[in-house]
């Protein structure tokens, strides 16, 4: 019914008609001729055929559409009833064009690409039990039911598989902008669907509020409030508008009004009664449509966006896991759980931007993540959260160490974000610099905040902490010694052995305490060194974020790192009381490694050979510590033979020989 009047019908269906309506060939032979050179046409122009990633997608929505049209009514094959097989066969052209655009989608809408996935297997499902050797049963032996059931199983995914083509159009267009575009666009649709959350749910609750339905107020409180949460770092940038929708009781100024949410969570949860409550719901209605407004227009920048998800985390922190943020109501683990998805979001928004420049960090922040929200699923009731009381203080502690885990890492992404968002305007001299500061940086956030652990057991007078903390709390130091060893007695007066102290000088630092707490064994008198390593470190920090630095001073800075090595790490001498030496050790080689990595970009090809032979001698330096490892950290350095140091010194000879070359080639 397809050919025109004065056309001749040739092809699959002519032949078809043949053989299964006329139980004849006769004839055949010149259509089947004329079959085989018009698929041999077929295959040479699909070679040179201009493909596009929405006429793909398109493709897959059609090949559905011609299961609908054609295969389910069984007018495709009328005369040989196969109409499963070419089903089947349209099922996996779509299938093969959606998988062909997932690295387009990428995880711009997870939901609907595992909807589709789903759907998808739906299909074959359905099909499985007509299966008939290699093929499937005549189409004549399905009944009018099972020829419903396919069609209601195609059109399941037809419906989500034709959001695909704008998705790609999308997508497509998003592929032009930059990384650091991508990232605000990202995070502004995010930003807008909250507001648009935060606005539906707003009306509801404050509706409840105005009718003066207690049970429903109530009910609704949490997940009204969760979308504010979630984008609270950009709301607050709106000057009084944060105070306005969110402020505690404790928040309020002397003679100023408290409204906002958690004025009605009092009336509702303490008061038990909502009498007056209806202007302050009509002014979190109005200032909940000012903050939607304002949220539509707000400048975002990449930086802007990471730091928001370190604040996130530290309101978390600050007012969930104490229970102050919701009084009355109780409903804090709610709040937590938005902090975290907002959290999420924006370092999501950023991956673009971090790209490839730190895979371990990147996935260390991932499972950092996941682990969070399996923390907090024992706690979950129906759809929110059973209340913050009924928490043990174990249970709490074990939530803020979760956090604590995710915040850590977290909180270099920041400084990640403005080194990858410039760095495509800068010189391979200016990488390299950049890549390293942001590598000190990242290590001084690490010193910090693992030195505040280390002195705070130390201050405690708690003994076995403190030597379980000693050996990380150093290790980022050991990672950075030639940058903070260039301010002057800020090295020695952090990192001096006993034998560097000259006399008449106080001597103080990581090692003073190590003495007291491996020789000694006491931390009595120490709180005070505590506190001066405290202000010495901070004092570092301070200084590494200004500190010049220069590509061949980087490239020395490698070479003096496995000079440490050879000279204090391999004899034992430098944690004589701990024997923590091998934490020092990696954490020098460490530092070497990102070191060189920095001026890769400088050195280019100009000796691909040798950044081979340094790339393998870093390798085997790691494979070498190895055998030694322990859980976290390694075994005491009293614990290695004389030929096992031999192997190490001899391992790390061979690195430091090819990597002293690397200076000059960067000078020149």
């Amino acid at each position: 019914n397809d050919v025109e009047p004065g056309t001749t019908w040739t092809g699959f269906h002519r032949i078809e008609q043949a053989l299964f309506k006329d139980g004849s060939l006769d004839g055949m032979t010149p259509i089947a001729d004329q079959l085989d050179t018009d698929v041999a046409d077929l295959v040479a122009k699909v070679k040179s055929v201009k493909l596009e990633p929405a006429q793909i997608a398109n493709g897959a929505v059609e090949l559905l559409g011609e299961v609908s049209k054609s295969k389910i009514t069984g007018e495709e094959d009328r005369y040989s009833h196969t109409d499963l097989s070419d089903f089947k066969a349209n099922v996996d052209g779509a299938q093969a064009a959606f998988k062909a655009v997932h690295a387009i989608i990428g995880d711009r809408d997870p939901a609907l690409t595992s909807q589709i996935d789903d759907a998808f297997a739906a299909v074959y499902t359905a099909l499985k039990p007509y299966e008939s050797g290699d093929g499937y049963v005549s189409f004549t032996k399905l009944t009018a039911a099972d020829k419903r059931t396919l069609s209601q199983t195609i059109d399941r995914l037809a419906e989500p598989l034709s959001q695909v083509p704008a998705l790609i159009v999308v997508s497509d267009q998003a592929r032009s902008t930059s990384p650091a575009d991508k990232a605000v666009n990202q995070y502004r649709e995010y930003l807008e669907q909250q507001t648009d959350l935060l606005s539906k749910r707003t009306a509801e609750f404050t509706a409840a509020v105005e009718a003066g339905d207690l049970a429903k107020t109530k009910a609704l409180f949490a997940q009204a409030r969760a979308p504010y949460e979630a984008i609270e770092p950009v709301a607050e940038a709106f000057g009084d508008l944060d105070p306005k929708i969110d402020a505690r009781i404790n928040d309020v100024e002397p003679g100023t009004t408290w409204t906002g949410f958690h004025r009605i969570e009092q009336a509702a949860f303490k008061d038990g009664s909502l009498k007056g409550m209806a202007p302050v719901a009509q002014q979190l209605t109005t200032d909940v449509a000012d903050l939607v407004a304002k949220v539509k227009t707000v400048k975002l920048e990449p930086a802007q966006i990471g730091n928001g998800a370190v604040e996130l985390l530290g309101e978390v922190s600050k007012s969930k896991i104490t229970g102050e943020e919701d009084r009355y109501s109780h409903t804090d683990l709610s709040d937590f759980k938005a902090n975290v998805d907002g959290a999420q979001a924006a370092f999501k928004a950023l991956h673009g931007i971090l790209g490839d420049r730190d895979p371990a960090l990147t996935k260390q922040i991932d499972d950092a993540f996941a682990a969070v929200y399996t923390a907090l699923k024992p706690y979950e009731s129906g759809d929110g959260y059973v209340t913050y009381t009924k928490l043990t203080a174990a249970d709490k502690r074990t939530l803020s160490q979760t956090i604590d885990r995710l915040a850590e890492p977290l909180s270099q992404v920041p400084a990640l974000v403005v080194v990858a968002a410039q760095e495509q305007s800068q010189t391979p001299a200016d990488k390299a610099v950049s890549a390293y500061r942001t590598f000190l940086e990242q290590q001084t956030a690490l010193l910090s905040t693992r030195t505040k652990g280390f002195t705070d057991a130390v201050r405690a007078g708690d003994v076995a902490k403190a030597k379980s903390l000693f050996a990380q709390a150093r290790a980022p130091y050991e990672a950075i010694e030639p940058v903070a060893e260039a301010f002057g007695d800020l090295d020695p007066k952090i990192d001096a052995r006993v034998n560097d102290v000259e006399p008449g000088d106080t001597w103080t630092g990581f090692h003073r305490i190590e003495q007291a707490l491996w020789k000694d064994g006491s931390l009595k008198g120490m709180s005070t060194y505590a506190d001066q390593l405290d202000t010495d470190i901070a004092d570092l920090v301070t200084k590494v974020q200004t500190v010049k630095l220069e590509p061949a001073q980087i490239a020395n800075g490698a070479v003096e790192l496995l000079g440490e090595v050879s000279k204090s790490k391999i004899t034992g001498e430098e944690d004589r009381y701990s024997h923590t030496d091998l934490t020092d050790f990696q954490a020098n080689v460490d530092g070497a490694k990102e070191a060189f990595t920095a001026v890769h970009g400088i050195l280019g090809t100009r000796d691909a050979a040798l950044t081979t032979q340094i790339d393998d001698a870093f390798t085997a330096v790691y494979a070498a510590l190895k055998p030694f490892q322990r859980g976290d950290g390694y075994v005491t350095y009293t614990d290695l033979t004389a030929a096992d140091k031999r192997t190490l010194s001899q391992t790390i000879d061979r690195l430091a020989e090819p990597l002293s070359k690397v200076p000059a080639l960067v000078v020149a």
